[in-house]
Parts: structure tokens; sequence; C-alpha cells
């Protein structure tokens, strides 16, 4: 049974606000201006209804909505924002991936940028059971909360995994990715495939020794792609409210 029949998965509420409003509340401490919302055609109208009635809460950003046209993956998702986005840096969130930290987990990839300048993953350990569901990345550490990343498995075993970092909520990504994916994009029109992932791009990123990296994601997660986890949002936020 999916979470929501007509409701887009982005604008389900959690604690009284919308999971796209929680992404949108990122931005606030960062200088990021230009957010591109990435929907299927469908949803034009209720996912541009709803910005115009928040614009007022987030007068610095400019939205711009992105389209597409079937379920291609994160790399074709990413290729609707180029217009906007290329070739500067740029962040991939995922809203139904609520992080409720402090920083947000967008300062922190703004300000790691600037210490580092290279791409990141926002990472989480993960127990035992649940490795199978995520991309483990293969790293070393770099400093404090922050690795190296040496590779990345989609899906693996949890007995096979080269260790128990996952992927989470988004990514920072840089020219160079959007490059090797463009590249890889041709690759696979050519042989009649039509589902390209971000990960690709990293992947060949960090194969043409390319340095990519990943912050220890510190702060409270739900994934509120479930039913599940948007019980377990509300009850962390409600019990937040009672205690201030």
């Amino acid at each position: 049974m999916p979470l929501t029949l007509n409701t887009p998965k982005a604008l389900i509420k959690v604690a009284g606000k919308e999971l796209l409003y929680y992404a949108l509340e990122e931005t606030l401490d960062t200088e990021i201006e230009e957010v591109v919302v990435v929907i299927c055609k469908s949803q034009e109208e209720t996912i541009g209804n709803y910005l115009k009635k928040i614009k007022d809460d987030f007068k610095k950003l400019r939205f711009h909505l992105r389209f597409q046209d079937g379920p291609f993956g994160s790399g074709d998702a990413v290729f609707k924002a180029y217009d906007v986005v290329y070739p500067d840096p740029f962040i991939v969130r995922y809203p139904d991936d609520l992080l409720l930290s402090q920083p947000s987990l967008l300062k922190t990839f703004s300000d790691l940028f600037r210490k580092y300048q290279t791409p990141f993953f926002s990472l989480e350990k993960m127990p035992h059971e649940l490795i199978s569901n995520y991309g483990v990345v293969q790293l070393e550490q770099k400093e404090g909360r922050v690795y190296r990343v040496r590779g990345l498995v989609e899906h693996p075993k949890a007995e096979e995994a080269p260790s128990d970092f996952t992927v989470i909520g988004g990514y920072l990504l840089t020219a160079e990715i959007i490059d090797y994916l463009k590249e890889e994009e041709r690759k696979m029109t050519e042989k009649g495939k039509d589902c390209l992932f971000i990960n690709i791009g990293f992947t060949k990123h960090m194969d043409q020794g390319g340095e990519v990296c990943g912050i220890e994601f510190e702060g409270n997660r739900f994934d509120c792609g479930n039913l599940d986890g948007v019980k377990k949002a509300e009850t962390f936020l409600g019990n937040k409210l009672v205690q201030e």
C-alpha cells in the first residue's frame, strides 16, 4: 500500500509542515538562492501552487519547476536542472529523508565545499540488518566526521558490505560529476538503456583519480518514504514541542 495516493510525497505533512518545507528551511542559513524542484508532470499544478503559497517564507529563493518524463533515475533528474545549476557546485536533497540537525545538512555541505572543494556524500552508520537497503561506501577517515570515499557498492549483502556507512539524504555535486554522467548517458542511449543514477558519476570520478568525500550526519534522521518513518518523526517532533 503506498504511503499516499493523491498527495505528492514531498507534500506529506509531519508535525504540521510538509517534507519539502523542512528541506527548504535548510537553505535559510546558506547562500543558496536557486531551488530546482524536479517532479513528474502530473504534479505541476499541486507543487506549483504550493510554492506560490510559501514563497513569502523564502523570499531569497527563486523556484524552478522541472519535469521527469518517467522513472529514469536520479541522474536523469539532475539533467532536468542542468540549465540552472551547471557548471556551479550544487546540492541534491531528497525531502523524504527528514534530517533534523544544527547546522542543517545544506549548511554543512556548503561549509565543507569551501574547505575541501570536492563532491560530498551525506553518510550514516546503519544497523547490520538494514545495510542491504542502501548504497554503502568504502572509506578512510580524513578529519573528524569527514571521510575520503574510495568506492561505493549498491545494496550489498550485509556480510559483503565494505563498511556500515550508507549514503542518505543527498549529495553535493560538481561539474565533473555531471560531465561523467553526460558521458555515461550517451553510452546508455547507444545501448538502449534509459535509467541513470547519480552514483555512477561519483564512481567514474573516483575511477579517474578524483576525490570524493563523505560527512557522517550528526542529528536525527527519519525515513519518511514509509509510514513507520512518518510516525517516528511525528512522535519525535511532538515530544520536542512539549519539552520546549
